[in-house]
């Protein structure tokens, strides 16, 4: 870490971006350094391959992240991402620039950055960048609090998946000291679903099944226009399927356009789905994963049954 607080603290031009699809940890990330850095003068262009999610878009900041951009950088800094590619068609401009720093808690990390800053341990990349901060002595405002608190809850389930632990909870009472709001971040995040993302749950649970002890449901393009929705309508639908007591591994496949799958697993204890998504060419962690695949889900499914030994 020491190293990459001297070159940011050398550097004037910073691009920071994270991964598609980006999720509250990749959204919180990108806004708490975003802020972080503009508070030591730098010059900042924060990017996200896909457009925020709405159900962060209440987030102060989501109005600058830009999905590309142009010109000339000291330093790209990647947040959350174990493979590089996981930028999309970014890839190419994004390697272009002389420094990356590659900050993330995935345990399979490629290292593919001149500097890499990567904590398995941790709860999530915002507890990781709150470190980064505290020990380049910036100060913590509400924006970054509030940003890097979104990241940090939204990573860990809500303080239930198993990565939380004692740090976990130092890192969250440090932000709330320092201005985050749990009720109201927790409220936006969890309570204020439009009403097409509750049929989306409704037909996704309509649809459950369960095949050697692993529940799942498929959500097809046309379930999703029916009711109007979005793929980002069908967060927090995988944890739903994980809340049966009658099984320990929850799978969801969301149909693209194109007619692929975007498959996210949930498992309960010491059942690793991470291999079964890397498998794919995917990743993830040992209790939440996910990839994209095409193919027929019912074969998917036993494939992941044999490669789990589901009973």
């Amino acid at each position: 870490m020491k190293k990459i607080i001297e070159e940011i603290k050398k550097q004037k031009r910073f691009l920071i971006i994270s991964h598609e699809n980006p999720d509250g940890d990749a959204v919180g990330s990108t806004l708490g350094l975003y802020f972080g850095l503009k508070k030591i003068k730098k010059e900042v262009v924060p990017v996200l391959p896909n457009k925020v999610p709405k159900i962060y878009s209440f987030l102060n900041g989501t109005k600058v992240i830009q999905n590309d951009f142009e010109g000339e950088f000291d330093v790209g800094i990647i947040l959350d991402c174990a493979d590089i590619g996981r930028v999309e068609n970014l890839k190419k401009k994004l390697l272009k620039i002389q420094t990356l720093i590659n900050i993330d808690h995935h345990p399979s990390n490629f290292l593919y950055a001149k500097f890499n800053y990567i904590d398995p341990k941790s709860s999530s990349t915002s507890e990781l960048i709150l470190k980064l901060l505290r020990r380049a002595k910036i100060e913590i405002d509400e924006n970054i609090a509030n940003a890097l608190y979104t990241g940090l809850m939204t990573d860990t389930g809500g303080f239930r998946f198993p990565n939380t632990n004692l740090n976990t909870f130092k890192a969250a009472t440090y932000l709330v000291k320092y201005g985050a709001n749990p009720f109201y971040l927790s409220e936006m995040v969890y309570s204020m679903k439009p009403l097409r993302a509750l049929r989306i749950l409704g037909r996704a649970l309509e649809k459950l099944r369960k095949e050697n002890g692993v529940i799942y449901s498929i959500l097809t393009i046309d379930d999703f226009k029916e009711f109007g929705a979005e793929e980002e309508d069908a967060e927090g639908v995988v944890e739903y399927l994980n809340k049966s007591n009658e099984s320990n591994i929850a799978i969801l496949f969301k149909q693209k356009e194109n007619g692929s799958y975007k498959v996210s697993m949930r498992s309960k204890g010491n059942i690793n789905v991470v291999n079964v998504a890397l498998k794919y060419g995917g990743g993830g962690h040992i209790n939440a994963a996910g990839f994209d695949v095409k193919g027929n889900p019912e074969e998917i499914i036993k494939d992941i049954c044999r490669e789990l030994k589901c009973e």
